[in-house]
């Protein structure tokens, strides 16, 4: 099966997005209503796909979440959201989500998306090589760096220390990975 994380801030809503999982046959279904709940998992695992609240509580939003635990891992994601327009577009859009829907989606668009999801993600699996570049944080900005230009890596703790053009990039990821 598919494993599926929901991070909802609203328990309402919450419920409703579990309850049409359920119905479509995805019983896989972890959920969370913090941000805090969802750095806490993301820490230790990865899901197949994350359907993702564009705003969460105490002011951080769905793409805080990606910047700081899947910049470099693939995982598709679906962003729902009360305010469904423009604004929240523009600043999902270079995260290259699989959908967007309001939070009133129906169960069809819900499995329209996560089919959608499913095909991406064994696209991806698929065409899956060293990667030319690399995506690092560097203040509040993302910066993407090409690979060959990496110096040398080193591990610190669950962070790759990239050494790049004179400066150091921290990466939450595995050398592994």
């Amino acid at each position: 099966g598919l494993d599926i994380l929901v991070v909802e801030d609203d328990q309402l809503h919450l419920e409703i997005i579990k309850n049409k999982l359920n119905n479509l046959g995805y019983h896989q279904v972890k959920s969370v209503s913090t941000y805090k709940a969802a750095c806490d998992y993301l820490e230790n695992f990865i899901p197949d796909l994350i359907i993702l609240d564009y705003y969460l509580d105490k002011n951080f939003i769905g793409t805080d979440l990606i910047k700081e635990y899947l910049l470099n891992k693939y995982v598709p994601i679906i962003f729902l959201s009360s305010f469904y327009g423009d604004d929240v577009l523009k600043n999902i859009v270079e995260f290259a989500p699989v959908d967007f829907m309001p939070k009133n989606l129906s169960e069809f668009d819900l499995d329209k998306a996560i089919n959608l999801a499913i095909i991406k993600r064994k696209e991806h699996i698929n065409n899956s090589k060293l990667k030319d570049y690399m995506f690092v944080k560097s203040g509040k900005e993302i910066r993407k760096i090409p690979v060959s230009d990496i110096e040398y890596v080193s591990v610190d703790g669950k962070y790759l220390v990239l050494n790049y053009n004179a400066k150091k990039f921290l990466v939450r990821s595995t050398l592994n990975d």
